[in-house]
């Protein structure tokens, strides 16, 4: 049952990339968005997307897709096409919504920005990591002054991806050649910092300015290649972290850190001014004197609904903020310069 938000209007969607691209689906018919049709070159992603989906009209055929009747695209195709794709999107005419990350290089970054000014059309990134019930209470009560100014944070995203490198999403696996070289098998997981830096910069409001880091020489086990080592000069992500220290345009710190290794880490500690986020309790005041407050995170309105779409309600979010712009104009999180913003420091890490 789908929630009428937007006064009867329905928008018509279409996804390019139907594997991640799948996992919005219940959030598309939970919102009222119509999924209209898809594309994807490989037969098997095709076949278990029209399992779940059967009302799109499906294609492996990028113009073929783009004939048919739709005015928004969700991009989840290979990361490093994100760019070139979603411009070809807006050159037709197309609402994006783009897959991270939002550019494979920083000239890709400036044609990005330049198109979608030149077009008027509604870019946003699909950034899902800040709308998960614990990131979007602790930006309520940074909104509501609870925290102060943010002095320094700590957010984690370790989590290997060798599975993907093997096997399609639904676990059947890939058969050898190039279709296993899965992007989060080889690129530098640097790259990949928007669900770590991602919730820092929503919750604060604030931009990362300046990034520094350093090379990782131990690596772990057990990546796809066998045996934990750098393969043609880039580390694969399962097998090394990637930690940077990032300043925020109000002075203030991050430690990002993303990466594989033997166990995932999805920390967060967040300091302000006036209180502090120990990834368990909230403390208030100085000195450790304050209270120190257990926390039950509550959604905010639709947040039911949105746990139900899955993936955490993050997806939900992050597409209804894409709707809700489109169709009323209201400003969205992750416009291009935030996805920029946040793309760029991964680049330069």
């Amino acid at each position: 049952m789908s929630m009428d938000l937007f006064g009867g209007r329905r928008l018509k969607m279409g996804i390019w990339g139907l594997g991640r691209g799948s996992a919005f689906i219940n959030s598309a018919r939970a919102l009222g968005i119509d999924i209209v049709a898809g594309c994807d070159f490989d037969d098997h992603v095709r076949n278990k997307f029209h399992e779940i989906c059967p009302e799109a009209v499906l294609t492996a055929d990028e113009d073929e897709f783009f004939k048919m009747d739709f005015e928004a695209v969700l991009v989840s195709t290979y990361c490093p096409n994100h760019a070139a794709d979603t411009m070809k999107a807006l050159r037709m005419g197309k609402h994006v919504l783009s897959e991270v990350t939002a550019f494979f290089t920083p000239a890709q970054g400036v044609a990005l920005v330049e198109e979608v000014e030149k077009r008027g059309l509604v870019y946003n990134l699909a950034e899902n990591y800040p709308f998960t019930k614990i990131n979007m209470y602790l930006a309520r009560l940074y909104k509501q002054g609870l925290f102060g100014e943010l002095a320094y944070a700590e957010f984690d995203y370790v989590h290997g991806g060798a599975n993907p490198c093997t096997s399609y999403l639904d676990g059947t696996p890939v058969i050898p050649g190039n279709q296993l070289h899965h992007w989060r098998g080889w690129l530098n997981y640097h790259y990949y910092c928007t669900h770590s830096l991602g919730p820092v910069m929503i919750i604060s409001g604030l931009r990362p300015e300046k990034v520094t880091a350093f090379p990782e020489d131990v690596y772990c086990k057990g990546t796809v290649h066998g045996k934990g080592r750098k393969v043609d000069g880039i580390v694969p992500n399962l097998c090394a972290f990637a930690p940077s220290l990032i300043q925020m345009s109000n002075g203030s710190i991050v430690r990002n850190l993303m990466g594989g290794s033997v166990s995932d880490s999805h920390q967060k500690r967040f300091f302000g001014t006036k209180a502090a986020y120990d990834g368990k309790y909230l403390h208030i005041g100085g000195g450790n004197a304050g209270p120190r407050l257990d926390i039950d995170p509550q959604w905010d309105e639709m947040g039911e609904a949105a746990e139900k779409a899955g993936h955490g309600g993050g997806d939900f979010w992050e597409l209804y903020y894409f709707a809700r712009q489109i169709i009323t104009g209201e400003k969205a999180p992750w416009d291009i310069y935030a996805a920029s913003d946040v793309t760029l420091a991964g680049i330069q890490a």
